[in-house]
């Protein structure tokens, strides 16, 4: 694993109006079966893994599993303006700041990815065959 920091950060702008700034403060290179662990400062329960596999990667842990023992909530959402879809690992207790985020950059909550139903999971994999 190799870190290759920007320095200075490259800053840039998103949400509908540009109003967030981000700071791009490097890449982290992983050959397979390398993983790196992400955490918040300060923080040590809240984390998840990035995982580099030979196909690809895991992007991160169990959804129903190890993200929600770690303290977060897997989000599937979609950006109502471009039809895009992400998944968003929300801190749990924090479900209300989230909604608000959501709100406030034109983004929906389509499932919380770590309580699927049967029927749900059932139907999503009745696309795959």
């Amino acid at each position: 694993m190799t870190f290759s920091p920007k320095i200075p950060p490259r800053l840039f702008h998103v949400g509908q109006d540009g109003e967030i700034e981000l700071q791009d403060c490097g890449s982290v290179h992983l050959a397979p079966n390398q993983q790196v662990t992400f955490q918040a400062e300060g923080q040590t329960q809240t984390a998840f893994d990035v995982t580099r596999k030979d196909f690809g990667y895991y992007a991160c842990n169990s959804l129903n599993g190890t993200l929600p023992r770690q303290g977060l909530r897997p989000a599937l959402c979609k950006n109502t303006d471009h039809a895009l879809l992400y998944l968003l690992l929300v801190e749990a207790g924090k479900e209300p700041e989230f909604l608000h985020y959501l709100a406030q950059t034109g983004m929906v909550l389509i499932a919380w990815m770590d309580s699927l139903s049967d029927e749900a999971l059932a139907a999503l994999s009745k696309n795959q065959a």
